[in-house]
Formats: structure tokens, sequence, C-alpha cells
């Protein structure tokens, strides 16, 4: 028996959210991805259910009431303490992926929730695969 697929939108509480840079087919079920239908769906494949990753930035929009969000200590950044050089120098990468407005794998700051406010956190795997550095502790401490 095979179950039935839900493809009503889902309502999400912030504003629009972000394109997000994905393949032309579903991973899950190799249908062609529509970008449109897709955002409509917060990003979960409606014929198989796939969950595409997610950026801090589209987490904020999901979350966070329109025009709520204001973001917390982004000017803490990450050092290099340990010499890291293994696959390649870690300031080189954090100098990357600031270009690509990555600037830490955890995001803090305010926003409101269906109007009351409150403290969010979301970490983005994009920055060096979510790792936690002093920076990140110290955000979310």
């Amino acid at each position: 028996m095979i179950a039935e697929t839900h493809h009503d939108e889902v309502a999400i509480q912030g504003g629009p959210l972000p394109e997000i840079l994905l393949p032309t087919n579903c991973p899950g079920c190799g249908i062609a991805l529509v970008m449109d239908n897709l955002r409509a769906h917060n990003y979960v494949c409606t014929e198989c259910g796939h969950h595409f990753r997610l950026g801090a930035d589209v987490w904020i929009s999901l979350i966070a009431d329109h025009g709520s969000w204001q973001e917390r200590w982004s000017d803490v950044r990450s050092h290099d303490l340990l010499n890291w050089t293994v696959p390649k120098p870690y300031q080189e990468t954090v100098e990357r992926l600031r270009e690509d407005g990555l600037n830490e794998a955890v995001r803090t700051g305010t926003c409101t929730l269906s109007g009351r406010p409150i403290w969010l956190a979301t970490f983005d795997f994009g920055f060096v695969g979510g790792t936690l550095s002093i920076v990140a502790g110290e955000r979310l401490a």
C-alpha cells in the first residue's frame, strides 16, 4: 500500500525564505525540482519528504517574525589559536567564508515569535561543518 502524499503549503512564521543552492533533482526520489514549489514547502520535497539542508539565514526566516531579527555579537570573530593547517589553513578558510557572508558556525540574536520576544541561536553547517569554536561558545554563553 502506498501512503498518500500531502501537498498543502506549510505556513511559516517569518518572511519569505531566501533561495538556497540546490541540485536540479531531489536526491531522495530523483524528481525535477521547481524552486518556487520547494520554497513554498520549506525546502521539503513534496514527493518523498526529503529535507534539504538549510543555512542559518533560512532558519531565521522560518522562525522569526518578519523584520524582527536583530543579530547580536556578529562582530566577534574567529582566530586561529592552534595554527590549524590541515586540510588547509584555518584563517584562509575563515576569510573565504566571510566573503560568502558567513563569519561563524552559530548566529545569535533577538527576535519575536508570534509577537513574543525571544533569543534565537541557529547553526550553519556551511561554516567549517558547523564546528564550535571559542566564538560560537561566547555567542551561546
